[in-house]
C-alpha cells in the first residue's frame, strides 16, 4: 500500500501551525512540523483582512521546512462554528439531510444560504414507541470558509476537508475515554478563547467556547511588568511560572528576615545611616519580576477554573446527570506554565492529564526538530487531529468543506481516471499494432 501523506493547518489569532502525517501499515508517522506568526494585520477578528501576507507566511513557512504534502485538513474555531444534538426520526442519509436543510434556520444562528453543514448519527434512541436518531451537526458560515480555501489554494495546497477544533483533536485521545464510566472535558487553550468539549459514553456530547486564552495571561503579566506584549511572551517561556509554587520562596524567606533585621536597626539608628538603611529597607519590598508575573498568572488562572467548572456543571446539567466528569485533558498555550496539571487537579477535585508528548502518532523528526518541537507538543496537538482522521479513514466525518467543491474534486478525479485508462488503452493497441506490422 502506497504511503499517504497529508498536511493539517491550525489557524489560531496569531499563529500558523502545521503538520505534516504520513500513513502507512505502521500507523501514523509525524515527519514535519511548523509553527509561524500571522503576519500583523492579515486576520482580524477571525477574518482575513489581508489574504497576499497570510497565504504568502503559509507557503514560506512551507517551503522553509521542506513541506511536501499537497492536500490538507484545515481547522476553524470553535468560536466561529457549531455543533449540536439533535434528534430526527429514523430515516435514510438523504431524507435525513433534507430534514435538516428545512429545519437549519432552527439550528444555526446565521442564514441557511450562507451556512455549510454536515451531520453524523451518533445512535438510535427509542422514544414513546418510536425509534430516533440521535445526531451530531456541526456548521459554519460559507463566507467564512470560503476566503481560507482560496488563500490555501494560493499557497500550493489543495483543501480536502475543514473541521471545526472543537471536532478535530479528540478522537486521537481515545485510550483516555474509550468505555469510561465517566465523561472526559477535553480543554484546547488556545489565544483568545479556550475551546472545552466533552466526550461520555465513547461519543462526542458538548462544546463551549469560553473568553479565556494565553493572550490573557499575557496581558495581564504585560500590566503587571511594564512590557510589551512580546517582552512579557519572551519572560513568561524563559521564566516558567510554577502554578503549584508557594508564593515565597525559601530565598525569599531569608530576605523578608533580613528586612525585619534592618527595619529594627533602622527604628534605633540616629545618625545619617538612617537614610541608606530606608533605601535598603524599600527597596527590598519590591517585589520580582518572576512573582509579579506568578501573581497576574494565578488572577488569571483563577478566573479560568471558575469559567471550567460553569461549564462542566452546565454539561452535566444537559446530561440530566446520566454523565458526571471524571478526567480532564489540556492542550494547546499551556506549555509556558508549569504544575499546570497539580493546580487544575487540586482547584478542580478531577484527574487532569497535560499534554506534554505528541499523541496518537510516532514521530520521525531529525535531532534539529525533536529540539524545537520541546514545548510545544501542546500546541499541534490539534493540527495533528486534523490531520491523521484523512490518514486513517477513507471519508472525512462532519466535513465543512462546500459540497461544490467536493462534486467538482470528485468529476476532476473521474477525469483524470478516464484519461488514464484512454492513455493505457491507446498505448495498448499501439502495441498490438507494431507487434503485428513486425510479424507481416
Amino acid at each position: 500500500m502506497a504511503e499517504k501523506k497529508i498536511v493539517g493547518i491550525d489557524l489560531t489569532s496569531r499563529e500558523i501551525r502545521i503538520v505534516q502525517l504520513s500513513g502507512g501499515r505502521a500507523g501514523v508517522t509525524l515527519e514535519k512540523f511548523a509553527i509561524g506568526p500571522i503576519p500583523p494585520g492579515a486576520v482580524q477578528g477571525g477574518r482575513i483582512s489581508d489574504p497576499t501576507k497570510l497565504s504568502d507566511a503559509i507557503r514560506d513557512l512551507l517551503k522553509g521546512n521542506r513541506f511536501t504534502a499537497k492536500k490538507c485538513v484545515l481547522g476553524i474555531s470553535g468560536k466561529f462554528g457549531v455543533t449540536r444534538m439533535i434528534s430526527l426520526p429514523k430515516m435514510t442519509m438523504a431524507q435525513t439531510r433534507d430534514a435538516i436543510m428545512l429545519q437549519l434556520n432552527q439550528y444555526v444562528p446565521f442564514p441557511p444560504h450562507d451556512a455549510l453543514y454536515d451531520f453524523k448519527i451518533m445512535r438510535e434512541l427509542k422514544e414513546e414507541g418510536t425509534t430516533q436518531n440521535e445526531i451530531l451537526l456541526a456548521a459554519t458560515r460559507r463566507s467564512s470558509v470560503q476566503p481560507f480555501i482560496n488563500l490555501l489554494k494560493r499557497a500550493g495546497l489543495t483543501v480536502v476537508g475543514i473541521k471545526l477544533t472543537t471536532l478535530a483533536s479528540f478522537p486521537i485521545f481515545e485510550e483516555h475515554y474509550k468505555d469510561s464510566e465517566q465523561a472526559v472535558a477535553f480543554i484546547d487553550v488556545r489565544d483568545n478563547v479556550t475551546d472545552i468539549f466533552f466526550i461520555a459514553e465513547n461519543n462526542f456530547r458538548l462544546a463551549r467556547s469560553v473568553e479565556f486564552g494565553f493572550n490573557i495571561i499575557v496581558d495581564k503579566a504585560r500590566q503587571k511588568l511594564g512590557r510589551t506584549a512580546e517582552e512579557t511572551r519572551e519572560h513568561l517561556y524563559f521564566n516558567k511560572v510554577d502554578l503549584m509554587e508557594s508564593y515565597r520562596s525559601p530565598e525569599d524567606e531569608e530576605a523578608e528576615k533580613k528586612r525585619i533585621y534592618d527595619k529594627d536597626l533602622k527604628d534605633v539608628r540616629l545618625s545619617d545611616d538612617h537614610v541608606g538603611a530606608e533605601q535598603v529597607f524599600e527597596g527590598e519590598e519590591t517585589e520580582s519580576p518572576e512573582q509579579l508575573a506568578r501573581d497576574s498568572v494565578l488572577r488569571a488562572m483563577s478566573q479560568f477554573v471558575n469559567e471550567l467548572m460553569r461549564s462542566v456543571r452546565y454539561f452535566e446539567s444537559q446530561q440530566k446527570r446520566r454523565s458526571r466528569v471524571g478526567k480532564i485533558i489540556a492542550f494547546g498555550n499551556i506549555g509556558m506554565l508549569e504544575s499546570t496539571d497539580e493546580y487544575l487537579a487540586e482547584q478542580t477535585g478531577y484527574d487532569v492529564v497535560v499534554v506534554d508528548r505528541i499523541p496518537y502518532a510516532s514521530v520521525n523528526l531529525d535531532p534539529t526538530e525533536l529540539n524545537a518541537l520541546r514545548d510545544h507538543e501542546g500546541e499541534i496537538v490539534t493540527a495533528i487531529g486534523l490531520g491523521a482522521e484523512a490518514i486513517r479513514a477513507k471519508k472525512i466525518e462532519l466535513n465543512l468543506l462546500p459540497r461544490e467543491t467536493m462534486v467538482r474534486r470528485k468529476a476532476y478525479s473521474g477525469l483524470k481516471f478516464g484519461i488514464l485508462v484512454l492513455v493505457v488503452v491507446i498505448a495498448l493497441l499501439a502495441t498490438l499494432y507494431i507487434n503485428l506490422n513486425r510479424e507481416y
